[in-house]
């Protein structure tokens, strides 16, 4: 019983065979399509240039500051947003005033209750060009003033320059 599948695959082999042998000429222009199909590959690999681009170096950025090109108006007409999940809690809206005054950014601050609700305000119009920054914070908070665990699994940031 173990065989079965191996019997079967041996009378489709047969039967393919069978059927390439009567039309002889099909059979020849199928194999001499595939070797050409394959030559034409390798040698395009073969001549082909490829340009390689080295290691690029940038220069530093430092991360209490944002970059300047942000601020010049051609970049954005409009003030940057900083969006955050959840808006209710008192230690997330902390961390972010935090995190704002250390940018020295006049950011507009956008909180928000739950992760889908932001979704729904990016997906506006022209809300996903405003914002700059959104952190989620994946905690589950009970009161407004719950305490945030010490796992660095809590949050997640996205940049959406």
């Amino acid at each position: 019983m173990d065989f079965l599948w191996c019997y079967k695959f041996m009378g489709l082999l047969w039967k393919n065979f069978i059927l390439k042998r009567r039309r002889l000429v099909a059979l020849f222009v199928e194999f001499i399509l595939a070797l050409l199909f394959a030559g034409t590959l390798l040698l395009t690999r073969k001549f082909l240039i490829i340009k390689k681009s080295g290691p690029f170096n940038y220069s530093l950025q430092p991360i209490d500051e944002l970059p300047p090109f942000l601020g010049m108006p051609d970049t954005f007409p409009g003030r940057w947003e900083l969006a955050f999940v959840p808006s209710k809690s008192v230690v997330v809206k902390g961390i972010i005033e935090l995190m704002k005054r250390d940018l020295h950014y006049n950011f507009s601050v956008q909180g928000f209750s739950s992760e889908r609700d932001f979704e729904e305000y990016v997906k506006q119009k022209n809300n996903a060009k405003k914002v700059l920054v959104a952190i989620i914070f994946d905690h589950e908070f009970q009161n407004s003033d719950d305490p945030l665990f010490k796992s660095k699994s809590n949050f997640c940031v996205c940049a959406l320059i």
